[in-house]
């Protein structure tokens, strides 16, 4: 029995000093090659990025640090202009609870806006999209803000308009510095398709009689024969669920979109249960 007891007190202490030394207590990050960014900004970037979890050791640690090292480095290095910059290596080295990162970068040459086109558009004007993607020639282009814009925010501008798969490239065409244009430049060249317009095709309830259903259609903000925008069948269904008159609504579990490209119409199947 004292043997027993033994074994387990020398297990349970050989577990807590396993535990007390789980975490890396300090994290070191070191840059070199960075000409024109302060490491401090390199620096606070990457730690951003990090967050808590460089403290938990475990098989994926090293291969999340050189990657968000890697990624979040090269992108402070895109949102200052230098878009052929290059991150040659992460480094990490593990000492007891101290772990050491090293990131060398290339920054290469610092590029500024040279000329601007848009290919492509149609609901919107050319002009009207360069405006909404704040680019000007002669400004250093941050090309995060660009990816930002255009695949995201300027995704939702089409969206509102019922241009659902609307979905934009851009093109880098690097000219380098010269006796008479001292500057890099970079033109870029904004590749876009819009797809087709889609409406409603029709709204159907799943779990609620008809009668149900034809009010709650009613209280929509989106109906059938109108263009078809998310935004609103979120709201719609937001609104649902304050209400509390069914189970809660997931818009992704319980909203249905079938979408018929050649007519250009969706169906919404939405399913409730009542409580």
């Amino acid at each position: 029995m004292n043997r027993i007891i033994i074994a387990w007190i020398f297990v349970l202490t050989l577990s807590l000093a396993v535990f007390s030394q789980a975490e890396y207590t300090s994290l070191e990050l070191k840059f070199s090659g960075n000409k024109e960014i302060p490491t401090a900004d390199l620096k606070n970037a990457v730690l951003t990025c990090y967050g808590d979890y460089w403290k938990q050791p475990g098989d994926n640690l090293v291969r999340y640090l050189e990657h968000f090292g890697s990624k979040c480095s090269k992108d402070v290095l895109h949102s200052r202009g230098f878009w052929r910059s290059r991150i040659n290596g992460v480094w990490i080295d593990k000492n007891a609870k101290a772990l050491n990162v090293e990131i060398s970068i290339t920054e290469g040459l610092q590029y500024r806006v040279g000329e601007l086109s848009v290919v492509g558009e149609d609901i919107l004007s050319e002009s009207e999209i360069l405006s909404f993607l704040v680019l000007s020639k002669g400004d250093v282009p941050n090309g995060v803000k660009l990816q930002e814009l255009l695949y995201d925010k300027l995704k939702e501008v089409y969206a509102e308009r019922g241009y659902v798969q609307y979905s934009a490239e851009f093109e880098p065409e690097f000219i380098e510095p010269s006796e008479d244009k001292p500057d890099a430049t970079v033109d870029i060249t904004i590749l876009v398709d819009e797809g087709k317009q889609f409406k409603v095709g029709r709204i159907e309830f799943k779990g609620v009689d008809e009668t149900v259903s034809n009010e709650l259609l009613k209280s929509l903000k989106i109906g059938a024969g109108e263009i078809y925008v998310p935004r609103k069948i979120k709201e719609s269904i937001d609104l649902m669920n304050q209400e509390q008159r069914f189970r809660f609504i997931d818009n992704y579990q319980h909203v249905q979109i079938l979408v018929d490209e050649e007519s250009a119409n969706v169906t919404i199947i939405i399913a409730l249960k009542p409580h």
